[in-house]
């Protein structure tokens, strides 16, 4: 690979040098103006690029543009500016082109063509697909997660803000599987990353909900292999663009059953030389009951971007733009008292992100930089979560707060002094509000240099970059407002754990050959190495490389061809890189509280708790590595007369998943039993009571009289635990996606679109899992003292394969005249499948058993996936208390001990794992089950849209079978398919 990498940059640089002197011999400038093609009046702030050699001009406010140092050849010119359809056209440079005139159309549902879905981008040599603000429109989109629906063989899904924040962005899995993939999902807005990095807890992507798809001008889906620029993903990534230009004054009003929706945006032309300003506002209230609208979501989300060209007059020709921005949301999830439940309780969670960032984009046009780009940015979210709840305790409760392993005596709570290590709650009924505190904190520093160069029939595009990122986390983490009641809590402040940080460069050669008018090659290759670094930690410093390599043959382009106008295959390969989530590096430290001696009720009616506190230990995995994918995807396009189609095979293999694992080890605590009271003659109410560090019990006199009593004390053996983080065993998904797009009826205006995918995804844990049984008891009454070594973890399955076939056909109306849309969708799932799976390398992990109570494998020795037994798993090994070194064979000794030793077989068969039911292992599968949604919109002269949107419009309740258990259930609540929704909008442009 290195030798790979050193090739692409001699390459470069070979290509560099020849052009730059073949550039500096003979080029030639490109003039014109950029006007409106109904009025003529000239459009300021368009950008008019040359796609091949990205040299690109920024339009005055006189429409003039120009670009200058071109070199002779055939070119494709790309126009576009907000509020108008981009114009793209071949222009041929053989002479200096001063009076060039490009005519734009206002967009709206009056032109031509109007594209209300995903478009795949004819730009990326990989599956990536374009959706526009006007498909997002016509959707009736509130959360940006929606647009997975207009993807190849997508499934709409419940769209109200209040419901569960589980509905993140997922390209090609599922939330639910074991390599979290919608954390592996990038999500950047105007450039700046949104990450979950810096949170604890669960291993999530980013909630989407805090985006608002009011103001977005364009979203990127990159479901193949991004360029190496792109860094810390692994499943894909979505890129937002928001407006920025000179637009009306715009609202809209948006009205659903569950929810409610204005927007305002404005964009602005700051004086003659200030450059333009663009504001937008959504506020969004939803609410997760009709009937009941106590419970909602609220978002206030906002934007304010500026742009200013500098060096933009017709003589230098070598633009900076710098664009900055200043966007977030304030709101979040709110549950108020319903006054029909009769309850004070409620929860609260803040959804605030402030976000900003600057951008700068200079055409220097030199020898040797075609183009340079810096980006600095920030982003700052408070998750902070707000429980008031009631409780109440007849007879005393105890809390725990000590962080040092001892002996400790429950005390009251004193105003004003610290918690104690056990606290002795009062009885009655009182109100605590618990707080979680998280607060992530993500930077960065972009700097990158492009180089292009056209000759001929080559044209070279190379970059090279870096990038600096931290994520850290400012919260407090989980704490208490009424410290008399604050439950058992030790303090784990995030702010004290460090930030996590990362340093990349990358390098990327992309070339192209054109064989001809009609034919070319374009090959992409690429390395980004990054350096992750974490201060004060025992992960020290983690090198990540990921090459990449994509190419893209066209074999037909010529739009005057009768029958193939279009033909090109792609293939592509490479490898990502995805940081550890805060959750991941900083496992929140946990503990363990045993009894040590209560002797009851005191004289003066209070009771004497005594209990030994553990730290559980939190190791640090030195060994951990970062989780990587590695992708690889074979497609096809084209195009035959008027019908357009696609079609891609995919293959990923996730690695070094992240992965929590815990180890066990011998530990002996001390408890002194109340039955030793009874020879003591101490008298009951002159008796005080204390225990010392190593769990002695002492009974003093309280008068003096008598000397104290020493009770004895019981050795207590059992296993202490250590959490840490470990890398997982490999995830592996394919799938087939295609598009067939047949084209408009122009007689009835009407196009059908069919698209679908399969996929399927396998996993299964190869990893050895340490379990202890806790405090369960043996035959002799001691606490449990075998470790049990299963493999891939003591659940009866130890991996899942899923198969999916889901396809959609949309009918797209489109009547220009009457600037009219509409579309009706059907979604169709045709295989649901999924299966529990226990598997080994050798021998069987699981077996049949004759019933749900047996341990001994069956005389018939069935197929555990058969459906009709109970299935057991033994695990492999097991260590004892007195001996953690040796590992003793489970099966042999469990079967020796059946007929030799039924004491120990009674104590070793809590250790088998049976299924809680006879299918569980069958394959389950669904019958077919489909779903219909239909959009219109239309534009009432210059100034209205009206849309309107109904989901399951034909509130499909049909019955589907599950074929593991034979049972019929109905698709009303079912969740297989969304439930019927319906909304409408209203949009003013002034």
């Amino acid at each position: 690979m290195k030798y790979f990498v050193l090739f692409v940059f001699v390459l470069s640089v070979l290509f560099g040098g020849f052009a730059s002197e073949a550039l500096a011999q003979n080029t030639f400038s490109l003039r014109g103006k950029v006007i409106e093609k109904s009025s003529n009046k000239p459009i300021g702030f368009a950008t008019v690029v040359l796609k091949e050699i990205n040299k690109w001009g920024v339009t005055n406010v006189k429409g003039e543009f120009h670009i200058s140092k071109i070199e002779k050849g055939t070119y494709t010119m790309l126009v576009s500016c907000l509020g108008y359809k981009a114009v793209e056209r071949e222009i041929v440079i053989t002479k200096d082109l001063l009076d060039f005139i490009v005519g734009m159309e206002v967009q709206s549902l009056g032109l031509a063509e109007v594209t209300v879905t995903a478009k795949q981008s004819k730009e990326e040599i990989t599956s990536s697909y374009d959706i526009s603000s006007t498909a997002i429109e016509h959707a009736q989109l509130s959360n940006i997660s929606g647009i997975m629906a207009l993807l190849p063989g997508g499934q709409t899904r419940s769209d109200n803000l209040s419901s569960s924040g589980g509905y993140r962005i997922t390209l090609r899995g599922d939330q639910s599987e074991a390599d979290d993939p919608d954390y592996g999902t990038a999500i950047e807005i105007d450039g700046i990353r949104l990450s979950s990095n810096a949170n604890f807890g669960g291993l999530k992507g980013v909630d989407p909900r805090i985006i608002s798809p009011e103001n977005i001008e364009k979203v990127e889906v990159v479901t193949g292999i991004p360029s190496v620029e792109h860094g810390d993903l692994t499943s894909g990534m979505v890129k937002i663009i928001t407006k920025q230009g000179v637009m009306p004054f715009t609202a809209k009003v948006s009205s659903s059953p569950r929810q409610k929706q204005v927007s305002l945006s404005k964009g602005v032309k700051l004086g003659k030389n200030a450059g333009v300003l663009n504001f937008s506002y959504d506020y969004t209230k939803a609410t997760k009951n009709i009937a009941s609208p106590y419970t909602s979501y609220t978002r206030n989300a906002f934007t304010l971007r500026h742009k200013k060209i500098f060096f933009s007059d017709t003589d230098t020709s070598k633009p900076l733009t710098l664009s900055s921005t200043i966007a977030g949301n304030i709101g979040g999830y709110d549950t108020k008292a319903d006054p029909d439940q009769f309850k004070d309780t409620y929860e609260k969670k803040k959804a605030f992100n402030i976000r900003g960032g600057i951008d700068l984009a200079w055409q220097v046009n030199s020898k040797l930089i075609s183009q340079l780009n810096f980006a600095a940015n920030i982003n700052y979210t408070d998750n902070k979560k707000e429980e008031y709840d009631s409780f109440s305790s007849a007879s005393g409760k105890l809390a725990f707060h000590g962080t040092k392993e001892g002996y400790y005596v429950a005390e009251p709570y004193k105003v004003g002094e610290v918690l104690s290590p056990i606290q002795l709650l009062k009885r009655g009924y009182w109100y605590q509000t618990e707080y979680t505190d998280s607060k992530p904190l993500n930077y960065s520093l972009k700097l990158k240099m492009q180089k292009n160069i056209s000759k001929n029939k080559i044209t070279s595009k190379f970059k090279l970059g870096a990038d600096f990122t931290g994520s850290g986390n400012e919260g407090k983490g989980e704490y208490y407002g009424n410290r008399a009641y604050t439950p058992t809590w030790r303090e784990h402040r995030y702010s004290d754990d460090p930030y996590l940080n990362n340093f990349a460069v990358y390098a990327e050669e992309s070339f192209k050959y054109r064989f001809n008018k009609e034919q070319s090659l374009q090959i992409t290759g690429g390395l980004r190495n990054n350096y992750t670094f974490v201060k004060d930690s025992k992960y020290g410093n983690v090198n990540a490389l990921s090459p990449r390599f994509k190419l893209k043959h066209t074999i037909i382009n010529n739009a005057d061809n009768k029958f193939l106008k279009e033909l090109s295959w792609y293939a592509g390969w490479g490898k990502s890189v995805k940081l550890p989530s805060f959750g991941t590096l900083y496992t929140v430290p946990s503990y363990r509280q045993r009894l040590a001696f209560v002797p009851g009720s005191l004289a003066d009616g209070t009771t004497y708790y005594a209990y030994h506190i553990q730290p559980m230990e939190v190791l640090k995995n030195e060994s951990l590595k970062w989780q990587k994918n590695r992708k690889l995807e074979i497609g096809v396009q084209g195009k035959i007369k008027g019908i357009r189609f696609s079609l891609v095979y995919f293959n990923s293999l996730a690695t070094d998943i992240y992965f929590s694992k815990k180890v066990y080890s011998p530990y002996t605590h001390y408890i002194t039993n109340t039955d030793q009271l009874g020879g003591v003659s101490i008298p009951y109410p002159n008796r005080a009571y204390t225990i010392s560090s190593e769990g002695t019990v002492t009974i003093h006199d309280k008068t003096g009289v008598l000397p104290n009593k020493i009770l004895d004390k019981e050795a207590k053996e059992t296993f202490k635990s250590a959490s840490y983080a470990d890398n997982g065993s490999p995830v592996k998904r394919q799938g087939i996606e295609w598009v067939l797009d047949l084209g408009k009826i122009k007689p009835i205006h009407t196009s059908l679109r069919i698209d679908g995918k399969y996929y399927y995804y396998k996993y299964v844990n190869k990893k050895m899992t340490q379990k202890s049984l806790g405090d369960q008891l043996m035959t002799d009454r001691r606490k449990y003292r075998y470790i049990g070594y299963y493999y891939g973890g003591n659940k009866s399955a130890n991996g899942k394969e899923t198969h999916r076939l889901s396809a959609n056909a949309t009918l797209i109306t489109h009547i220009p005249k009457l600037r009219l849309v509409v579309s009706l969708r059907v979604e169709g799932t045709f295989i649901n499948s999924s299966q529990n799976l226990s598997e080994m390398p050798s021998g069987d992990r699981s077996f049949t058993i004759d019933d749900v109570g047996q341990t001994l494998a069956s005389n018939s020795n069935g197929d555990i996936y058969s459906g009709d037994k109970f299935v057991a798993m033994y695990p492999l090994y097991y260590t004892t208390f007195d001996d953690m070194n040796t590992k003793i064979p489970f099966r042999e000794k469990y079967l020796w001990a059946y007929e030799n030793d039924k004491a120990l077989f009674n104590d070793l068969s809590k250790m088998v794992v049976t299924s809680n039911r006879d299918y569980y292992f069958k394959k389950r599968a669904y019958t077919p089950y489909f779903s219909s949604n239909i959009n219109v919109s239309k534009e009432i002269g210059e100034h209205f849209k009206l849309t309107f949107y109904a989901n399951n419009f034909l509130n499909n309740m049909a019955k589907v079978k599950r074929n593991d258990n034979n049972v019929e259930s109905t698709l009303l609540n079912s969740k297989l398919i969304t439930p019927f929704y319906y909304g409408m909008s209203l949009k003013i442009k002034l």
